[in-house]
């Protein structure tokens, strides 16, 4: 087996440096990268392609000369690469939903501004929901709602799966429509399995934004909790999210109560090394990310500059960061490395 190996360069993003990073294999996630870190595109050149016995070699000429190194791998060359020096951060984080409580419970681990504003408004729109299992339902939902959302949300860059996948979803699964003044403007696919709600794919009216501005997508998730209640099922799976914790979609999914798990369905894994810690916190002190230590999840938070973590009002980054499933968090200036302990 072959890896591409690649060497990047460019003005790093809400930084005055020059990020140059090495970045070994996947061309599928390179994008998304590219975008966490860098201003505009860099520039970007293919220096090789590697064997896996070589990897280790080349990873450590390249160490001195660039800010940081991303070996995105499957999950079975992490196991022979056992880079010491590197963070291990999985691509996809899984988050969950205990419901086996009460639904008081339920709603008091929501944050403040779910129940003051999401809710809220969800009352103000005399939102309610109805529950569909049939072909023609499931039709409109894909016609209408989901291939126009994603579409309008993600462009190119997110992949549709065929009708056929939303068929075979909706065998062990439902439909949930959220309604307003008659009209159906959002609804969500999910899957039963023993005791587990699993929510899978979502759809806006038209992808109509002013929609979700509205509470629509709010009222998804609101709906398909009480949903799940009244189905016996003990808890809720909202799927994947990327790893960073200022990542739009995991910080929508944990202001409803949401705890990170790791994700055992995508087997990807990266393996992040500061080669050259000042410049490569110029980027991610704005990026903190979860990585896996010890079998545990852990926040990883980068401080830029000459921040010192001794004289840094930690606690209140902490307390915006903090979600359950996260067991602490390391803290990392130009000297040295603290952790906080969170659960």
């Amino acid at each position: 087996m072959q890896f591409n190996v690649y060497i990047l360069s460019g003005k790093g993003k809400d930084t005055d440096a020059t990020i140059k990073m090495f970045y070994v294999t996947s061309e599928e996630m390179l994008p998304y990268f590219i975008e966490q870190i860098y201003e505009t595109a860099p520039e970007s050149s293919l220096i090789k392609k590697a064997y896996l016995w070589q990897l280790k070699r080349i990873i450590s000429e390249q160490s001195l000369s660039v800010d940081l190194t991303i070996i995105d791998m499957h999950k079975f060359v992490r196991h022979i690469l056992k880079l010491k020096r590197a963070f291990l951060v999985p691509i996809f984080i899984r988050q969950t939903l205990d419901i086996n409580k009460t639904k008081e419970e339920i709603i008091n681990g929501f944050r403040k501004n779910t129940k003051t504003t999401d809710l809220r408004r969800i009352r103000k729109f005399n939102y309610s929901y109805d529950i569909f299992s049939d072909l023609t339902s499931l039709g409109f939902f894909y016609e209408k709602m989901h291939v126009p959302y994603v579409r309008n949300r993600y462009g190119t860059k997110e992949f549709i799966d065929d009708f056929d996948y939303f068929k075979k979803i909706l065998k062990n699964g439902e439909l949930l429509f959220v309604k307003s003044n008659g009209k159906y403007i959002s609804a969500v696919l999910c899957e039963k399995k023993k005791y587990c709600y699993y929510w899978s794919r979502v759809g806006i009216l038209d992808g109509n934004e002013e929609f979700v501005k509205e509470g629509a997508l709010a009222a998804l998730y609101y709906f398909a909790i009480l949903r799940a209640k009244e189905e016996n099922m003990k808890t809720i799976d909202f799927g994947i999210s990327r790893t960073f914790l200022f990542d739009g979609v995991l910080r929508y999914k944990r202001k409803w109560g949401t705890r990170v798990c790791q994700d055992r369905t995508k087997g990807r894994f990266l393996y992040l090394m500061l080669n050259k810690p000042k410049n490569a916190a110029a980027v991610f002190n704005k990026h903190p990310f979860i990585c896996i230590d010890k079998g545990s999840l852990k926040g990883v938070i980068l401080l830029n500059g000459d921040a010192k973590s001794d004289n840094f009002d930690i606690n209140s980054l902490l307390n915006e960061l903090s979600t359950p499933g996260i067991t602490s968090f390391k803290v990392i200036d130009s000297e040295k490395e603290r952790e906080y302990i969170i659960e």
